[in-house]
């Protein structure tokens, strides 16, 4: 699925100078609503990407696996070891 999503590692240190204010059970409210907003948005994506990542899947399937790089080249071998 492309990358991770930063927002699902949100820490208590990441949180917005916003939620400062807040007592601890209007953060927890805010932070009800940010996961239920994002559930929701990983909801309406699923359709969309459900047939991406199958189709990604065949390809992989199909394909050498130096053909799944993105650059041209095989990646150099370190046969000597650390």
């Amino acid at each position: 699925m492309g990358g991770r999503n930063p927002q699902l590692h949100r820490g208590r240190s990441d949180q917005p100078a916003l939620d400062q204010g807040l007592s601890d059970e209007d953060q927890e409210v805010q932070r009800l609503t940010q996961r239920r907003i994002f559930r929701e948005q990983q909801e309406e994506a699923r359709p969309r990407l459900r047939p991406l990542l199958r189709d990604a899947y065949e390809r992989g399937a199909r394909s050498d696996w130096s053909d799944l790089l993105r650059r041209p080249q095989e990646p150099k071998l370190d046969l000597e070891g650390d």
